[in-house]
């Protein structure tokens, strides 16, 4: 169901959409401390943007239209968010560099930490921003979580937030909330093909690289990731070369090696390419793969004209 696409890291499953899910593996973001459900972006290049600007770039599906939250002032810096199609937004801080050029910290954001947010700001459960950030179908789901959070105070309301967002969210999918803008999806059609299958349940695998986590992290760190992914090893090897910044274009060269011991599996032991399913293969959730690089090898030898 698009509505409940979101897996990120593995924290908030259900807190969003499909559109936020394919920004999260879009981008590289890093956990907020003590927001839970809030991530800020380390893609450098997307700092030079405004939150327009890029949500043109990667082609956002919007809920409504980017919002000014709150205007620049002698110490605050100005806030625009826009809620995404599904669920969950983007909130970006225009902070001003040397030079007066903007400097924008662009944040990813779960329904329920995207509402929390939006409260912390001042936007109140049925201000002005609630209303404008979605669309009439969808205002009313984004605005009854906002009215329920605004009843938890705080620090209650952080560790709240993501379960009773995620139960709201399917109770009127359930019941075909029309009226609160989440109809209820509609049962697919059973397929009765002998080639029918059900799909393989994600993977939470923690992956770092060969040599330790990267310089960025922090000292207590001892991975450098932790997704959800299909459990193949072309699934596996697409997220960690984005994850871990690795450069390279041919996936067959991404060796997976388990830095621990995951279920009868013992550490060392490489994931086969040709496994359709590693769960079959035996691989767990919570293990860890250090993730690394086969060298290309030598190209090949040009003929020389003697040997033509």
């Amino acid at each position: 169901m698009s509505r409940f696409a979101f897996a990120g890291d593995g924290a908030y499953p259900g807190d969003g959409g499909r559109e936020l899910q394919r920004l999260w593996m879009l981008g590289t973001w890093r956990p907020l401390k003590q927001c839970d459900g809030r991530y800020v972006s380390r893609n450098v290049e997307w700092s030079a943007l405004a939150l327009r600007e890029l949500c043109e770039s990667v082609g956002v599906t919007a809920a409504g239209h980017v919002v000014t939250c709150r205007e620049a002032g002698p110490r605050d810096d100005e806030v625009q968010c826009v809620r995404l199609r599904g669920g969950g937004g983007l909130l970006t801080y225009a902070k001003e560099a040397d030079g007066g050029v903007a400097r924008h910290v662009h944040t990813l954001n779960t329904e329920s930490g995207l509402a929390r947010k939006l409260l912390a700001l001042g936007g109140g459960a049925d201000g002005r921003l609630v209303r404008a950030l979605s669309d009439a179908r969808a205002a009313h789901l984004f605005s009854s979580l906002c009215r329920l959070l605004e009843r938890v105070e705080e620090p209650a309301r952080t560790q709240a937030a993501p379960p009773l967002a995620t139960a709201l969210r399917l109770a009127a999918a359930r019941v075909g909330a029309h009226s609160a803008g989440c109809p209820a999806p509609a049962a697919p059609a059973p397929d009765t093909s002998a080639a029918a299958a059900p799909a393989a349940p994600l993977l939470r695998l923690s992956l770092v690289g060969a040599h330790g986590v990267l310089p960025s992290k922090c000292r207590k760190c001892d991975v450098d990731t932790v997704v959800l992914v299909a459990p193949t090893h072309a699934a596996i090897s697409e997220v960690a070369v984005r994850k871990l910044r690795l450069k390279c274009k041919e996936r067959g060269r991404v060796l997976l090696t388990l830095k621990k011991g995951s279920g009868a599996l013992a550490a060392g032991a490489v994931l086969p390419r040709e496994e359709a399913d590693l769960h079959a293969w035996g691989l767990r959730n919570d293990a860890v793969v250090a993730v690394s690089v086969a060298d290309a090898g030598p190209p090949p030898r040009r003929q020389s004209q003697s040997e033509k």
